[in-house]
């Protein structure tokens, strides 16, 4: 009688190492989405005669083949609705799509020799305490980055970004509202994680991807706290189905049930008069 072994489980791709204390949460992310996290910010940024400053500690740059000219896509009009306030150049894209076909290549440059003759410099620092001038910065972009920030660490990150921002300024944020377990364990669903109390959370909760759970409501108010109006809201609701069979934790229980199905959401936002 033979008896077979079962192979072990697969663990997730190892996340980079946390090098600069906690606000560098932003950079705690998968390869590939750090990867599209910078480049995404370098296109709205060259197309619109902007600066960003990129808040994401990679420690290792690189693209995978073919998957620049994805990423172009995404600084489309049809696709991203912050180009109604920042007008896309249309040599500037011609451009930067030249640019983005060498990180195709396999003898490509250094990323600093392709992005600093276009004007685009990447700095890596607190986001809290950014040490730029009052109202220099026209755009700020992020993507899948602030739900990693507690409320404390948001609202003054969020306080940093009002003071820089310049009048005519626009945020974009990106912010993934999920129960991100659920992508290695299909046992759960994306909204797993509203069932427990914020003392068994701690508990359970991973440092490298510390999850807030904050909600849609809390992020409106956030910005609007910290002097942002929002001016356009894209969210993704998940299955109510899948929330009448949770068991909300009480912190839960006072939000509608519209606010805990956002899955995902995408924040455009301007400076408020303060």
């Amino acid at each position: 009688m033979s008896s077979t072994r079962k192979a072990p489980a697969r663990s997730p791709a190892t996340p980079p190492k946390i090098v600069n204390g906690p606000r560098f949460r932003a950079g705690l992310l998968r390869t590939d989405a750090q990867h599209r996290l910078y480049v995404a910010a370098l296109c709205s940024q060259f197309v619109n005669k902007t600066m960003i400053h990129a808040k994401v500690k990679r420690p290792n740059f690189s693209i995978p083949r073919n998957s620049a000219s994805s990423m172009l896509e995404k600084i489309h009009p049809a696709n991203e609705p912050l180009v109604r306030h920042h007008p896309v150049i249309p040599a500037r894209v011609a451009a930067l799509r030249k640019v983005m076909t060498l990180f195709e290549s396999s003898r490509r440059p250094r990323p600093g020799q392709l992005l600093e003759p276009i004007g685009i410099h990447y700095r890596v620092g607190n986001a809290s305490r950014s040490g730029l001038a009052p109202e220099t910065v026209d755009l700020i972009i992020s993507d899948v980055v602030l739900e990693f920030f507690s409320p404390d660490e948001l609202h003054e990150i969020l306080r940093e970004f009002r003071r820089i921002a310049a009048s005519a300024a626009v945020m974009s944020h990106s912010i993934d509202l999920s129960d991100q377990y659920a992508s290695f364990d299909i046992n759960i669903t994306k909204l797993n994680f509203l069932r427990y109390t914020n003392w068994l959370w701690r508990l359970l909760n991973n440092p490298i991807i510390p999850l807030s759970r904050l909600r849609i409501s809390d992020y409106r108010r956030a910005f609007s706290d910290s002097h942002f109006q929002i001016v356009d809201e894209s969210s993704v609701r998940g299955d109510p189905a899948e929330l009448a069979r949770i068991p909300v934790a009480a912190r839960f229980r006072d939000y509608c049930v519209d606010d805990l199905l956002v899955l995902y959401t995408r924040l455009t936002a301007v400076p408020a008069p303060i």
